[in-house]
Protein backbone atom coordinates (compact mmCIF):
# COMPACT_ATOMS: atom_id res chain seq x y z
CA UNK A 1 0.00 0.00 0.00
CA UNK A 2 2.67 2.34 0.36
CA UNK A 3 4.05 1.76 -3.02
CA UNK A 4 1.12 2.77 -4.07
CA UNK A 5 0.57 6.11 -2.16
CA UNK A 6 4.47 7.17 -3.75
CA UNK A 7 2.98 6.53 -7.10
CA UNK A 8 0.24 9.10 -6.86
CA UNK A 9 1.00 12.81 -8.15
CA UNK A 10 4.48 11.85 -9.30
CA UNK A 11 5.79 14.10 -11.87
CA UNK A 12 6.54 11.64 -14.32
CA UNK A 13 5.09 8.29 -15.95
CA UNK A 14 7.23 6.23 -18.10
CA UNK A 15 6.46 3.55 -19.82
CA UNK A 16 8.74 2.07 -22.44
CA UNK A 17 7.91 -1.14 -24.94
CA UNK A 18 4.65 -2.07 -23.36
CA UNK A 19 1.46 -0.30 -24.54
CA UNK A 20 2.31 -2.41 -28.15
CA UNK A 21 1.89 -5.83 -26.49
CA UNK A 22 -1.97 -5.26 -25.50
CA UNK A 23 -5.52 -4.07 -27.44
CA UNK A 24 -6.54 -0.59 -26.38
CA UNK A 25 -8.64 -1.96 -24.22
CA UNK A 26 -5.94 -3.10 -21.92
CA UNK A 27 -3.91 0.10 -22.51
CA UNK A 28 -6.85 1.95 -21.59
CA UNK A 29 -7.11 0.31 -18.73
CA UNK A 30 -3.23 0.66 -17.81
CA UNK A 31 -3.79 5.02 -18.64
CA UNK A 32 -6.76 5.23 -16.96
CA UNK A 33 -5.83 3.73 -13.52
CA UNK A 34 -2.25 5.72 -14.06
CA UNK A 35 -4.11 9.27 -15.00
CA UNK A 36 -6.28 8.93 -11.47
CA UNK A 37 -3.08 9.19 -10.08
CA UNK A 38 -1.74 12.13 -11.77
CA UNK A 39 -1.13 15.27 -10.44
CA UNK A 40 -3.06 17.48 -13.26
CA UNK A 41 -0.73 20.36 -12.86
CA UNK A 42 2.54 18.76 -12.54
CA UNK A 43 2.47 15.46 -13.66
CA UNK A 44 3.08 13.82 -16.99
CA UNK A 45 3.13 10.15 -19.10
CA UNK A 46 6.16 9.44 -21.04
CA UNK A 47 5.56 6.77 -23.49
CA UNK A 48 8.46 5.24 -25.19
CA UNK A 49 7.18 2.87 -28.15
CA UNK A 50 6.90 3.11 -32.09
CA UNK A 51 4.53 5.90 -33.44
CA UNK A 52 4.37 4.46 -36.80
CA UNK A 53 2.87 6.91 -39.79
CA UNK A 54 -0.51 7.39 -40.20
CA UNK A 55 -0.25 6.15 -43.76
CA UNK A 56 2.45 4.37 -46.05
CA UNK A 57 4.61 2.59 -42.98
CA UNK A 58 7.46 1.35 -44.45
CA UNK A 59 8.30 -2.58 -44.74
CA UNK A 60 10.21 -2.87 -41.28
CA UNK A 61 7.54 -0.96 -39.09
CA UNK A 62 4.50 -3.09 -41.08
CA UNK A 63 6.54 -6.46 -40.65
CA UNK A 64 6.69 -4.89 -36.83
CA UNK A 65 2.86 -4.11 -36.90
CA UNK A 66 2.41 -7.95 -38.36
CA UNK A 67 4.36 -9.49 -35.62
CA UNK A 68 2.66 -7.99 -32.77
CA UNK A 69 -0.43 -9.09 -34.07
CA UNK A 70 0.78 -12.63 -34.37
CA UNK A 71 2.17 -13.29 -31.12
CA UNK A 72 -1.03 -11.92 -29.47
CA UNK A 73 -3.21 -9.00 -29.38
CA UNK A 74 -0.49 -6.03 -29.33
CA UNK A 75 -0.55 -3.21 -32.12
CA UNK A 76 2.73 -0.70 -33.47
CA UNK A 77 -0.06 2.17 -33.78
CA UNK A 78 0.09 5.23 -35.84
CA UNK A 79 0.48 8.81 -34.53
CA UNK A 80 -3.37 8.95 -35.09
CA UNK A 81 -3.71 5.69 -32.78
CA UNK A 82 -1.95 7.12 -30.04
CA UNK A 83 -3.52 10.40 -30.15
CA UNK A 84 -7.18 8.47 -29.90
CA UNK A 85 -6.10 6.31 -27.31
CA UNK A 86 -4.29 8.99 -25.58
CA UNK A 87 -7.41 11.29 -25.72
CA UNK A 88 -10.04 8.13 -24.50
CA UNK A 89 -7.92 7.95 -21.63
CA UNK A 90 -8.13 11.50 -21.22
CA UNK A 91 -5.06 12.72 -21.93
CA UNK A 92 -3.75 14.98 -24.65
CA UNK A 93 -0.08 14.84 -26.39
CA UNK A 94 2.19 17.60 -25.54
CA UNK A 95 5.16 15.93 -28.02
CA UNK A 96 6.31 13.14 -29.94
CA UNK A 97 10.01 12.66 -30.51
CA UNK A 98 11.73 10.17 -33.33
CA UNK A 99 15.52 9.30 -34.40
CA UNK A 100 13.68 8.36 -37.38
CA UNK A 101 10.11 8.37 -38.40
CA UNK A 102 8.46 5.55 -37.56
CA UNK A 103 10.99 3.57 -35.13
CA UNK A 104 10.90 4.04 -31.80
CA UNK A 105 9.90 7.54 -30.46
CA UNK A 106 8.82 9.18 -27.00
CA UNK A 107 5.61 10.67 -26.60
CA UNK A 108 4.89 13.07 -24.33
CA UNK A 109 1.09 12.91 -22.41
CA UNK A 110 -0.41 15.66 -20.07
CA UNK A 111 -3.85 16.09 -18.63
CA UNK A 112 -5.27 18.66 -20.35
CA UNK A 113 -5.41 22.47 -18.92
CA UNK A 114 -8.60 22.66 -17.10
CA UNK A 115 -9.71 26.66 -17.71
CA UNK A 116 -12.72 27.84 -15.42
CA UNK A 117 -15.75 28.86 -17.51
Amino acid sequence: ENANKELVGARTYYFRAIFHDWPDRVCLQILRNTVSAMDSTRSRILIADFVLPDTNAGLLQSALDIQMMSIGSGTERSKQQWTELLHAAGLEIRGIWSGSPGMESVIEAVLPIQTES
